[in-house]
């Protein structure tokens, strides 16, 4: 996996996340269990922020 594939997965996980909060919803624990991966797997991967961002759906 490259970085930006990182960085595309890393959103879409914080995307989710986030759309269960902006409901009003508790968000549902194994979605934040795998937006919590793939910020480690991000990190590990030395994606830079700028990257994540890019992918990140403006709110």
């Amino acid at each position: 996996m490259n970085n930006e594939q990182t960085a595309e997965w890393a959103a879409t996980a914080i995307d989710t996340v986030l759309d269960q909060m902006d409901a009003g919803q508790k968000p549902n624990p194994a979605d934040v269990l795998v937006a919590n991966v793939a910020l480690y797997a991000a990190e590990r991967d030395g994606v830079p922020s700028e990257n994540l961002q890019k992918h990140l759906r403006t709110r």
